[in-house]
Parts: structure tokens; C-alpha cells; sequence
């Protein structure tokens, strides 16, 4: 995850939470997330105090957070949703569900720019690469056993995104946005 954040043109800097840094206190326990990757978006202007990405919270850019169901992903959403509207300070910002994923969004950025930050995490998230697939492209016409890994994959990334999109909820009183496959 934090590779693929680190390929979208905006966001300039990631770090992962443990155990010992999580903010939430809530890393791996029953119901809450088993990852959570925060990062700093350039777009970001103003000051964010802390030591670290994990210190700064979403408010440098955003988290993204991965729970064990999507029913958990949602209580999260939920729970967010209650501090919507309320002053930057605890704002939390964009959040948007995907399946077990909630991709966050700092709050000080513009509503366009959260729905675009957003897309793009969400694309490059769900986004099959695969090192094998990619060198054997050449082969793909010769090989029949190819052309079935090649459909199996594209199949694979129709899910990903026909599921991850049914499970979509768009919060903060936006209008509901799915993302483009």
C-alpha cells in the first residue's frame, strides 16, 4: 500500500502506524483496523504540527485504513461521520469506504481535491501489476497458457472494482461517487 500511495503525483511523503504510534490506540485489536498507512499531500499548504506523518493524522493529507471485514470498515465510517461538519480541528476530513478499506482525507483541502485525491488512491489501490504479467506480454500471442492468466487477471481486477464499488459510501454530505473502473 504505501508503494502505491508513493506513485500518485501528489502525495510526497508516507508512513505506516504500529502498534507504538497509532493514534487511535486501536491498531490490530478486535474491530478495528489491521493497517493504516497516513501521507502528506502536497496540496496540504498550511502548517501541521507533529513529529511524524502518524503525529500530523490525516490533517497532512490522509490515512488510509484497512479493517478485517467490511462490516468493521463501516462502524468506522459511521463513527467519522458523526464529527462531519464540525470545526477543522475535528473535522475528520473526506472518508469514503471500499469494501474493507476507508480512505481518508484531510479536511483543509477543497472538495474537489478530496474527490480527486481520493479517486486516485482508490485507482491505484485496486490497480492488478504484477512484475510476471508484464514481462510475458510479448508472449501473449504464442502462448495459450498466457492468454488465460491474462483473462483470469483482467476477470480479477473486474471484481476488485465491481465489489469495491458496491461497498462504496460517500460521507461528509457529498453526493455518492463512484469511482471509474
Amino acid at each position: 500500500m504505501e508503494s502505491r500511495l508513493k506513485e500518485i503525483d501528489t502525495i510526497s511523503d508516507v508512513q505506516l502506524a504500529t502498534e507504538d504510534n497509532d493514534p487511535n490506540q486501536g491498531l490490530n485489536k478486535q474491530g478495528s483496523c489491521t493497517a493504516a498507512v497516513y501521507f502528506a499531500d502536497n496540496e496540504v499548504t498550511n502548517p501541521v504540527p507533529g513529529a511524524d506523518l502518524v503525529a500530523k493524522g490525516t490533517d497532512a493529507g490522509g490515512c488510509v485504513e484497512v479493517y478485517k471485514t467490511a462490516e468493521d470498515a463501516k462502524k468506522r465510517n459511521d463513527y467519522l461521520s458523526a464529527f462531519d461538519g464540525l470545526p477543522t480541528v475535528i473535522n475528520p476530513g473526506s472518508h469514503y469506504v471500499y469494501g474493507t478499506v476507508v480512505i481518508r482525507v484531510a479536511a483543509s483541502l477543497t472538495a474537489s481535491q478530496q474527490n480527486i485525491l481520493t479517486q486516485k488512491i482508490y485507482e491505484k489501490l485496486t490497480q492488478l501489476e504484477n512484475d510476471n504479467t508484464s514481462k510475458n506480454t510479448s508472449k501473449t500471442e504464442t502462448s495459450s497458457s498466457t492468454k488465460t492468466s491474462s483473462s483470469s487477471s483482467s476477470s480479477t481486477q473486474a471484481t476488485v472494482s465491481e465489489s469495491a464499488q458496491s461497498d462504496t459510501k460517500t460521507v461528509a454530505g457529498s453526493t455518492p461517487k463512484t469511482p471509474a473502473q
